[in-house]
Protein backbone atom coordinates (compact mmCIF):
# COMPACT_ATOMS: atom_id res chain seq x y z
CA UNK A 1 0.00 0.00 0.00
CA UNK A 2 2.97 2.74 0.75
CA UNK A 3 4.47 2.10 -2.20
CA UNK A 4 1.23 2.32 -4.37
CA UNK A 5 1.12 6.07 -2.58
CA UNK A 6 4.65 6.89 -3.25
CA UNK A 7 4.03 5.59 -6.89
CA UNK A 8 1.30 7.51 -7.55
CA UNK A 9 1.77 10.74 -5.40
CA UNK A 10 3.83 12.55 -8.48
CA UNK A 11 1.05 11.39 -11.42
CA UNK A 12 -1.76 12.90 -8.45
CA UNK A 13 0.39 16.31 -7.68
CA UNK A 14 1.12 16.96 -11.74
CA UNK A 15 -2.54 15.89 -12.42
CA UNK A 16 -3.51 18.34 -9.69
CA UNK A 17 -1.15 21.15 -10.81
CA UNK A 18 -2.34 21.23 -13.91
CA UNK A 19 -6.18 21.18 -13.43
CA UNK A 20 -5.66 23.94 -11.37
CA UNK A 21 -3.65 26.53 -13.66
CA UNK A 22 -6.43 25.08 -16.06
CA UNK A 23 -9.59 25.89 -14.17
CA UNK A 24 -7.69 29.67 -13.43
CA UNK A 25 -6.69 30.27 -16.99
CA UNK A 26 -9.82 28.42 -19.03
CA UNK A 27 -12.12 31.24 -18.12
CA UNK A 28 -10.19 33.93 -19.35
CA UNK A 29 -8.51 32.24 -21.64
CA UNK A 30 -11.64 31.46 -23.06
CA UNK A 31 -13.24 34.62 -23.65
CA UNK A 32 -10.27 35.65 -25.95
CA UNK A 33 -11.21 32.97 -28.35
CA UNK A 34 -14.89 33.37 -28.13
CA UNK A 35 -14.71 37.10 -28.81
CA UNK A 36 -16.43 38.41 -25.67
CA UNK A 37 -13.39 40.23 -25.14
CA UNK A 38 -12.23 42.11 -27.93
CA UNK A 39 -9.10 43.17 -27.11
CA UNK A 40 -7.90 39.41 -26.55
CA UNK A 41 -9.50 38.28 -29.81
CA UNK A 42 -7.26 38.11 -32.62
CA UNK A 43 -4.25 39.92 -31.86
CA UNK A 44 -2.35 39.32 -35.16
CA UNK A 45 -4.82 41.77 -36.61
CA UNK A 46 -4.67 44.45 -33.53
CA UNK A 47 -1.79 47.16 -34.92
CA UNK A 48 1.34 46.51 -32.59
CA UNK A 49 3.59 49.62 -31.24
CA UNK A 50 5.32 50.69 -28.28
CA UNK A 51 2.94 54.05 -27.21
CA UNK A 52 0.33 54.47 -26.17
CA UNK A 53 -1.24 53.51 -22.11
CA UNK A 54 0.85 51.12 -20.08
CA UNK A 55 -1.58 48.26 -18.84
CA UNK A 56 -1.60 45.84 -15.69
CA UNK A 57 -1.64 42.12 -15.41
CA UNK A 58 -3.95 40.15 -16.07
CA UNK A 59 -2.69 40.50 -19.85
CA UNK A 60 -2.54 38.04 -22.36
CA UNK A 61 0.47 35.96 -23.62
CA UNK A 62 0.71 34.70 -26.82
CA UNK A 63 3.93 32.81 -28.54
CA UNK A 64 2.44 31.56 -31.76
CA UNK A 65 5.10 29.34 -32.54
CA UNK A 66 4.62 27.21 -29.24
CA UNK A 67 1.05 27.38 -29.27
CA UNK A 68 0.78 28.72 -25.94
CA UNK A 69 -1.97 31.31 -25.17
CA UNK A 70 -1.84 32.07 -21.21
CA UNK A 71 -3.11 35.02 -18.81
CA UNK A 72 -0.10 36.74 -16.84
CA UNK A 73 -0.80 37.90 -13.27
CA UNK A 74 0.99 40.33 -11.02
CA UNK A 75 3.74 39.19 -8.78
CA UNK A 76 5.96 36.25 -8.91
CA UNK A 77 4.76 34.49 -5.26
CA UNK A 78 4.43 30.75 -5.57
CA UNK A 79 0.40 31.59 -5.09
CA UNK A 80 0.55 33.85 -8.51
CA UNK A 81 2.71 30.77 -10.44
CA UNK A 82 0.09 28.61 -9.47
CA UNK A 83 -2.22 30.38 -11.43
CA UNK A 84 0.00 30.86 -14.51
CA UNK A 85 3.20 33.04 -15.48
CA UNK A 86 3.39 35.84 -13.60
CA UNK A 87 4.83 40.05 -13.87
CA UNK A 88 8.13 40.71 -11.68
CA UNK A 89 6.63 43.83 -9.93
CA UNK A 90 9.84 45.12 -9.86
CA UNK A 91 10.15 45.78 -13.66
CA UNK A 92 7.50 47.81 -15.77
CA UNK A 93 4.36 46.66 -17.78
CA UNK A 94 3.53 46.53 -21.02
CA UNK A 95 3.65 50.02 -22.52
CA UNK A 96 5.92 51.52 -20.35
CA UNK A 97 9.11 50.41 -22.29
CA UNK A 98 12.25 49.25 -20.42
CA UNK A 99 12.32 45.22 -19.62
CA UNK A 100 9.39 43.89 -19.14
CA UNK A 101 10.03 40.70 -17.06
CA UNK A 102 7.74 37.25 -16.90
CA UNK A 103 8.29 34.34 -14.66
CA UNK A 104 6.83 30.82 -15.44
CA UNK A 105 6.58 27.10 -14.35
CA UNK A 106 8.62 24.48 -16.84
CA UNK A 107 6.82 21.12 -15.29
CA UNK A 108 4.40 22.29 -12.68
CA UNK A 109 0.75 24.21 -12.70
CA UNK A 110 -0.01 23.44 -15.78
CA UNK A 111 3.81 24.15 -17.16
CA UNK A 112 2.78 27.20 -19.09
CA UNK A 113 6.77 27.51 -19.77
CA UNK A 114 7.20 23.60 -20.90
CA UNK A 115 8.41 24.30 -24.28
CA UNK A 116 10.31 27.69 -23.99
CA UNK A 117 13.62 26.04 -24.85
CA UNK A 118 12.08 25.61 -27.84
CA UNK A 119 12.14 29.53 -28.82
CA UNK A 120 14.77 30.70 -31.67
CA UNK A 121 15.77 34.01 -32.22
CA UNK A 122 13.11 35.67 -34.76
CA UNK A 123 10.12 34.09 -33.13
CA UNK A 124 7.12 36.17 -32.15
CA UNK A 125 5.54 36.64 -28.45
CA UNK A 126 2.04 38.99 -28.17
CA UNK A 127 1.18 40.58 -25.08
CA UNK A 128 -2.36 42.15 -25.18
CA UNK A 129 -5.19 43.67 -23.37
CA UNK A 130 -7.92 46.61 -23.76
CA UNK A 131 -7.53 46.89 -27.88
CA UNK A 132 -3.70 47.17 -27.26
CA UNK A 133 -1.47 45.02 -28.28
CA UNK A 134 2.71 44.81 -28.08
CA UNK A 135 5.21 42.42 -30.36
CA UNK A 136 8.01 41.25 -29.34
CA UNK A 137 10.90 39.40 -31.34
CA UNK A 138 12.87 36.89 -29.59
CA UNK A 139 16.91 38.04 -29.94
CA UNK A 140 18.50 35.19 -27.65
CA UNK A 141 18.33 32.84 -25.04
CA UNK A 142 20.54 31.62 -22.09
CA UNK A 143 20.93 29.93 -18.91
CA UNK A 144 21.84 31.55 -15.42
CA UNK A 145 22.34 30.22 -12.14
CA UNK A 146 19.15 31.17 -9.96
CA UNK A 147 20.38 33.71 -7.80
CA UNK A 148 21.62 35.81 -11.08
CA UNK A 149 19.00 38.43 -11.19
CA UNK A 150 20.88 40.55 -13.92
CA UNK A 151 18.47 39.12 -16.98
CA UNK A 152 16.10 41.94 -14.96
CA UNK A 153 17.95 44.80 -14.91
CA UNK A 154 16.68 47.62 -17.02
CA UNK A 155 17.23 47.69 -20.66
CA UNK A 156 17.95 50.71 -23.13
CA UNK A 157 15.40 49.70 -25.21
CA UNK A 158 11.58 48.26 -24.63
CA UNK A 159 12.14 44.33 -24.22
CA UNK A 160 10.59 41.34 -23.26
CA UNK A 161 12.11 39.10 -20.67
CA UNK A 162 10.58 35.41 -20.14
CA UNK A 163 12.48 33.43 -17.19
CA UNK A 164 12.03 29.40 -16.00
CA UNK A 165 13.37 26.49 -14.37
CA UNK A 166 16.18 24.72 -16.63
CA UNK A 167 16.54 21.68 -17.31
CA UNK A 168 13.00 20.47 -16.71
CA UNK A 169 12.26 19.33 -13.64
CA UNK A 170 15.27 21.06 -11.75
CA UNK A 171 15.48 24.47 -10.12
CA UNK A 172 19.30 24.20 -10.45
CA UNK A 173 19.18 26.68 -12.96
CA UNK A 174 17.45 29.46 -14.90
CA UNK A 175 16.39 29.80 -18.92
CA UNK A 176 16.11 33.10 -19.74
CA UNK A 177 14.60 34.43 -23.35
CA UNK A 178 15.32 38.05 -24.46
CA UNK A 179 13.12 39.83 -26.87
CA UNK A 180 12.93 42.80 -28.51
CA UNK A 181 9.98 45.21 -29.34
CA UNK A 182 9.48 45.03 -33.01
CA UNK A 183 8.58 49.07 -33.00
CA UNK A 184 10.73 50.68 -31.22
Amino acid sequence: MAGALLLFTPLWLNLYTYLAQHWAQHPLVAMASDGEDPALRGMDEIPHSQEGAAFAPPFLLEIPRLQLKVMVWEGVTLDVLRKGPGHYPQTPLPGQGGNLAIAGHRTTYGAPFRRLGELVPGDVILIGKDGQSFRYIVEKSWVVLPTDLSPLDPTDVPSLTLTTCDPPGSAAYRLIIRAIAENR
